[in-house]
Parts: structure tokens; C-alpha cells; sequence
């Protein structure tokens, strides 16, 4: 009988030696699990930021895309502009030689 108790103490002591064993790897994972929610909301946060980023950005480039269309324009009337004046100082010594002769 006594042997018979030994038996189940130690037993018993196996399984609180195991239990407590289970309950450090289940306080280190829960750790761990805080840990990576932790790490999740700043990766979150930091996607949320960068998209914002992004958005801005492409925004800015609408507008670039948008000036550089209308400096383009102002590019060819100038040109255009320029090419009228050239023709009409062309034209205009052969309307002052006419005015002359006459």
C-alpha cells in the first residue's frame, strides 16, 4: 500500500512538474502572440501611411502631367506666334518697296 501511495505522489508530481511546464510554454506564447499583435498595428499603421503617401503622390503627378501639358501648348502657340511675326516682317519690306515705287 505504501508503495502503492509512492507511486501516485510521484506521479503526481510528474504531472505538476508538466503542468507547470505547459503553463510557462503557454505564458512565453501568449507573449509572443501580444508581440506580434503589437507588430500588426504598426504594420497596419504604416500601410495606412504609405497609401496616403502613394495617393499624394500620384495626385502630384496628375498635376505635373497636367502643367506639362499646358506648358506644352504655350510652347506651340509661342512657336506658332513667332512663326506669324517672322512672315509678317517678311511681308512687310515687300509692302514698303511697293509704297516707294509708287
Amino acid at each position: 500500500m505504501i508503495k502503492e501511495l509512492l507511486r501516485i505522489g510521484s506521479q503526481f508530481v510528474g504531472y505538476r512538474e508538466y503542468a507547470a511546464r505547459a503553463e510557462e510554454k503557454l505564458s512565453e506564447a501568449n507573449e509572443r502572440v501580444d508581440a506580434l499583435a503589437q507588430k500588426l498595428e504598426q504594420s497596419e499603421a504604416a500601410r495606412k501611411k504609405a497609401e496616403l503617401a502613394a495617393s499624394k503622390a500620384k495626385a502630384e503627378v496628375d498635376e505635373a502631367k497636367v502643367k506639362a501639358a499646358s506648358v506644352e501648348e504655350l510652347q506651340r502657340r509661342l512657336k506658332d506666334a513667332e512663326s506669324a511675326l517672322d512672315e509678317q516682317k517678311t511681308a512687310q519690306p515687300c509692302v514698303n518697296k511697293r509704297s516707294s515705287s509708287v
